[in-house]
């Protein structure tokens, strides 16, 4: 019975700083090893959610997501990228 207790009383305190979403990922995660984060999750808020219960794991997957999202690897530019760049500024 305390255990259970518990354990709500953390859900609802991180339900409260997090969306439902996060959290619900999270959980997921702690107890069956799920790494494929969807696209409906704020990343900043699921590392930082990462980073308050400290798992490592998780924490190398969100950035490896970030780098293949947002960064594309840290691939080559293109010529015609660079043209655009060139453009813009």
């Amino acid at each position: 019975m305390h255990g259970s207790f518990s354990t709500n009383v953390v859900f609802v305190s991180l339900r409260n700083r997090f969306s439902y979403s996060v959290v619900q990922f999270t959980l997921y995660h702690i107890y069956s090893g799920t790494n494929e984060i969807p696209d409906t999750i704020d990343l900043l808020e699921l590392a930082t959610l990462t980073d308050l219960l400290g798992l490592e794991g998780l924490r190398e997957n969100i950035s490896q997501t970030f780098r293949v999202k947002f960064c594309h690897n840290f691939h080559r530019v293109r010529v015609t990228e660079w043209k655009l760049l060139i453009i813009t500024f």
